[in-house]
């Protein structure tokens, strides 16, 4: 069975319109969904790295200024500028809550999405 997760936050707007689309389409397709409120359950350093790999903030084939860009709209637009993973789980760490969502990762298959309009949460699902 094909598996997601959702990292949202409930009073976030855009995660309020994310989620029931994105449950709607895993129930239809029989996708495992897990939810995350990640303001109460934080991610983890190496969930993070994970996630911002799976962006292509780690990928060498990029220039520094993409991997940078990638980096900086993993969070959110008054989160501090970063130029390094060290310094996202360092914003991180201190304040979870600048982390950009809704975000959907699919672990299996290393990708992860910021789903920002909320409607993208259904590229995620397109392959499974």
């Amino acid at each position: 069975m094909a598996s997601l997760t959702l990292y949202h936050n409930p009073h976030c707007g855009t995660c309020k319109t994310a989620t029931p689309i994105l449950e709607a389409e895993a129930a239809r397709k029989g996708i495992k969904l897990e939810k995350v409120e990640f303001l109460h359950h934080p991610l983890t350093d190496p969930q993070i790295e994970h996630i911002l790999a799976f962006l292509g903030a780690k990928d060498h084939n990029k220039t520094d200024a993409e991997r940078e860009q990638i980096m900086q709209t993993f969070l959110r637009k008054d989160a501090p500028k970063v130029k390094s993973v060290n310094e996202v789980l360092e914003v991180l760490r201190n304040d979870p809550g600048l982390m950009q969502r809704p975000i959907v990762v699919n672990w299996a298959k290393e990708k992860a999405m910021i789903c920002r309009p909320a409607e993208l949460v259904l590229e995620m699902t397109k392959d499974l």
